[in-house]
């Protein structure tokens, strides 16, 4: 009935107008997934995955099952989400296994985590043991804590101070029977022992700290550098797409020159996309958490982060003016949100923001927390 209902879920859409699309999968699928994905090696069999995934197709009100292939129909990452009151659990993850497919899958699961629960905190599972060895990445990022069934992290959607944070992460977990004693004091112990308010939003993401004055940067980006790395608005108008070895990164790496400006690890990134050819935008479009900046050579920040960055070597080179053992800044960033409404160049003075940025400038709390409140379209 829902297939019939809701039609638009099940048809394949492109992802970005890169070669691969998503939908939801039909019961017709079930088979043929179950085939693909499952894990003999590591004692799966087949009949009970099958039997996970017509259980979720056959409740779309409870699960939410996303099937991703490429243009010529290979199945490149099914994931499986389980929805319950402030619970998201990841019953099933898996991914083809080339590098391309694995950040796709988890870039799918970064989303889902980022949506649910909007306005509350929530606690999100990683139940799908089989295949925890895939998606090992996933669980080094600040705010995993390994328990019984698997992992977990809690994820605050909210917008507060660092007491009221804590508060609320606090009062929700005390009540959980599904995480083991070592998650629980793991937790207790990180409440307790920090009040660095960028480490709190790192590791309770999407969480917004109002009171921690976490350092942010306006940092300007041109258009076709955003589209391949965060910008699906951009992409989608593009011909040929973004760059699906770059855009699905949940983490990637942006160059710039490192002259007379530093950056602190942890930091906020407010995205100004500009105006550059046909591409009009001079908005603000999305904002990142910074995990490291550093200044080398161009070669050898290349060579260390060619998997990430989305420059080409002709690119750096034009920052170097054609010097190899030029200096440039790579800033390593992941936690990308992308504005509900961009903020356009026109309403930067209400902010305190005079003009467009031509280089990186430093915000207040004050005016990031108005910002990303009216990009997001939240309530403190």
């Amino acid at each position: 009935m829902d297939q019939i209902e809701n039609l638009e879920k099940y048809t394949p859409r492109s992802i970005s107008r890169t070669r691969y699309h998503v939908h939801c999968p039909s019961s017709e699928e079930v088979t043929s997934i179950a085939e693909h994905f499952c894990l003999p090696s590591h004692g799966e069999k087949r009949k009970v995955l099958e039997a996970k995934i017509r259980t979720a197709i056959a409740n779309p009100n409870q699960y939410k099952a996303l099937l991703v292939s490429s243009d010529d129909d290979q199945k490149a990452v099914f994931l499986c989400f389980k929805k319950a009151g402030g619970e998201l659990s990841i019953d099933v993850m898996r991914h083809a296994g080339d590098v391309t497919s694995k950040t796709i899958a988890q870039n799918f699961a970064w989303a889902e985590i980022f949506s649910h629960a909007d306005g509350g905190v929530s606690l999100i599972k990683y139940t799908d043991d089989y295949s925890s060895f895939q998606n090992d990445d996933l669980f080094q990022t600040n705010g995993f804590i390994k328990s019984d069934n698997g992992w977990v992290r809690f994820s605050a959607n909210i917008i507060c101070n660092l007491a009221t944070a804590k508060d609320k992460v606090s009062q929700f977990s005390s009540g959980l029977a599904e995480i083991n004693d070592h998650a629980r004091n793991s937790l207790s112990s990180f409440l307790q022992a920090e009040d660095n308010a960028a480490l709190y939003e790192e590791a309770f993401w999407p969480l917004k700290v109002t009171d921690g004055n976490v350092p942010t940067y306006l940092i300007p980006i041109r258009p076709v550098w955003a589209l391949h790395l965060f910008d699906e608005g951009l992409a989608e108008k593009e011909l040929w797409g973004a760059d699906p070895t770059k855009h699905f990164n949940i983490e990637n790496v942006y160059y710039r020159s490192p002259k007379r400006f530093s950056m602190v690890s942890g930091a906020r990134i407010l995205w100004y996309v500009s105006s550059h050819g046909a591409n009009k935008v001079s908005e603000i479009r999305a904002c990142s958490r910074l995990i490291s900046s550093e200044t080398d050579t161009a070669k050898r920040l290349f060579r260390k982060y060619k998997r990430l960055g989305i420059y080409e070597w002709s690119n750096l080179m034009e920052i170097t003016k054609n010097d190899p053992d030029g200096e440039v800044m790579a800033m390593r960033f992941y936690q990308t949100e992308y504005f509900k409404n961009p903020v356009e160049l026109e309403d930067f003075q209400k902010y305190g923001i005079n003009g467009a940025p031509i280089s990186p400038k430093n915000t207040t709390n004050e005016q990031f927390i108005n910002l990303y409140t009216d990009g997001m379209n939240k309530s403190g």
